[in-house]
């Protein structure tokens, strides 16, 4: 293979990829939430190098807030909690 077809099929691979990770936490997200939580643990060891510990710092997931909303979906404010 010459080096464009390789390209070509790398760019494939990583729209599928994006694609698939769209879906998955669409569909799923506490799931996808979990995977991304133990892949910045794996990259977040101490003996790991300052740029790994800084990527998984940023692909961690957000900390759950705790609110005034029912802790479903939190699509709803304060004053809209389902009945």
């Amino acid at each position: 293979m010459d080096a464009s077809t390789v390209l070509q099929h790398a760019a494939v691979a990583l729209a599928v990829a994006s694609s698939a990770w769209v879906v998955l936490a669409k569909q799923v997200p506490g799931t996808a939430r979990r995977l991304r939580a133990a892949a910045a643990l794996a990259v977040l060891r101490h003996s790991r190098a300052p740029w790994s510990r800084a990527l998984g710092r940023r692909i961690a997931p957000a900390a759950a807030r705790a609110g005034d909303a029912c802790g479903g979906c939190d699509g709803c404010g304060p004053g809209d909690a389902q009945r």
